[in-house]
């Protein structure tokens, strides 16, 4: 079957945060995650797996929990030594993190006059698509 997987970083030193230990925060987010789509995935007959970490890398169960699987699935695939697959999931993960941390805090390198958004046109020729340029 299908899996959908659903990746949230937090910023666990957010003000908001403070009285909570960074565990509890991504165990929420979890929750919340679980909460809102899990339904809808069990409906279409597909999984759904949480994949919360926080900007620092800490990962949370189920995100641990798919890691684990998905480096035993790589294991067999590869034929190569658990410890290597493991190396390489985990870097390659927290490569990502900290690209997508960046990328939070500086924006994007595309200038602002070359993003377009899309939106459908209100009335009359559904399915059109129109462009507009900001």
């Amino acid at each position: 079957t299908d899996c959908i997987i659903d990746v949230h970083i937090c910023d666990t030193d957010n003000i908001s945060y403070m009285h909570k230990t960074p565990e509890d925060i991504i165990a929420t987010q979890e929750k919340e995650k679980k909460d809102k789509y899990l339904l809808s995935c069990l409906a279409q007959h597909r999984h759904f797996c949480t994949f919360v970490t926080s900007v620092d890398g800490m990962v949370g169960e189920e995100g641990q929990a798919f890691i684990k699987r998905l480096r035993i699935n790589l294991q067999s695939r590869w034929s190569k030594h658990s410890s290597s697959v493991s190396f390489l999931l985990k870097s390659r993960i927290s490569l990502s993190i900290a690209r997508e941390t960046h990328y939070c805090l500086r924006g994007s390198r595309v200038p602002s006059s070359k993003i377009c958004s899309r939106r459908y046109e209100p009335e009359g020729r559904e399915g059109l698509l129109v462009y507009d340029y900001l």
